[in-house]
């Protein structure tokens, strides 16, 4: 599938799936009208910003089932074990559109980003759909999806209370008295959000994931900031370095998609050194709970699954 994140958006517009929201916005505004939608929002004018916001995106099943170019639910699952089955290697190339506009060093302001709430009982703003890529000396690169509560104007925390592999490639920055470097990619389209969540073994490559259910290779361009790759057809990319303080900085709390909310977290701090985009970026916002449910879901089946059929379990 050849499709980037606005020809997503142009065709869930010409399916009726995408309301185009004209009238000036209040940003705390934009999470109530989101839940109250049976569609995706894209919100043209949020008051104070010069940036957009699309959110409500892959809400339903049947906008995931429509991002994923499938027929029924199910056959999400099935792409994805043909990603895992036949990967196909990220092509790198040497830059891209996100490149259009860049703020690094003290120009970094993440506050001229318009990142909504989702919850009035939210800790504070939270980036929620960037894909994360993450370099390991030892282990390589490693890609997954992770919040990150704007904290300042150039830092951030990074939500990694359970363990995961980018969990362990910050432990083992921190024992070494390093900082670990990071991109952010916001604005993706949904085959690489599904790549990036699905849980694989450490070594596993999961833009490949990504690149064998598009049936083509995803493209990585290389950072500026940091020696760490990011989404090329990306909007809006984050680069910057997971300090090595620990797990001692206050997180949350979240709406989770359980529909409770999530308790404090102590987690590590990002420092942004740079902020690049096109110029006509638009700012996805994941927005929790439902949007997190739709394409997620067949990542935790898979794996379960294949954890039945190795224990010999049938499943219907």
């Amino acid at each position: 599938m050849d499709e980037t994140f606005r020809g997503f958006l142009d065709r869930l517009r010409q399916a009726g799936e995408l309301i185009d929201f004209r009238q000036p916005i209040d940003i705390r505004h934009i999470a109530t009208l989101v839940d109250q939608s049976d569609k995706a929002i894209f919100f043209h004018k949020v008051i104070g910003y010069d940036i957009p916001v699309v959110s409500g995106i892959i809400r339903t099943r049947e906008r995931a089932m429509m991002a994923m170019g499938a027929s029924e639910y199910l056959e999400i699952e099935e792409r994805l074990k043909n990603g895992i089955a036949k990967p196909i290697p990220p092509q790198r190339i040497a830059t891209s559109p996100a490149r259009e506009v860049v703020m690094k060093g003290d120009d970094v302001d993440l506050y001229k980003l318009p990142i909504p709430m989702s919850s009035i009982y939210d800790g504070g703003p939270m980036i929620t759909a960037g894909v994360v890529i993450a370099k390991d000396p030892e282990f390589g690169i490693n890609t997954g999806i992770y919040r990150f509560m704007v904290k300042e104007k150039n830092l951030t925390g990074i939500d990694i209370v359970t363990p995961n592999n980018m969990r362990l490639f910050v432990q083992r920055a921190y024992e070494a008295k390093r900082p670990l470097p990071i991109s952010i990619s916001i604005g993706t389209h949904p085959i690489e959000l599904l790549g990036a969540g699905f849980k694989a073994p450490l070594g596993t490559d999961e833009m490949a994931i990504a690149g064998g259910i598009r049936g083509q290779a995803v493209k990585l361009a290389a950072g500026d900031t940091v020696d760490v790759p990011y989404i090329a057809d990306a909007e809006i990319v984050l680069e910057g370095e997971v300090l090595p303080t620990g797990w001692t900085h206050p997180e949350g709390r979240f709406g989770e998609f359980t529909w409770l909310m999530g308790g404090l977290h102590w987690n590590p701090i990002v420092r942004i050194t740079s902020v690049s985009m096109r110029r006509d970026a638009i700012y996805y916002a994941l927005h929790m709970p439902w949007e997190n449910t739709g394409l997620m879901a067949p990542t935790r089946y898979a794996a379960i699954r294949q954890a039945l059929r190795t224990a010999s379990v049938v499943v219907k």
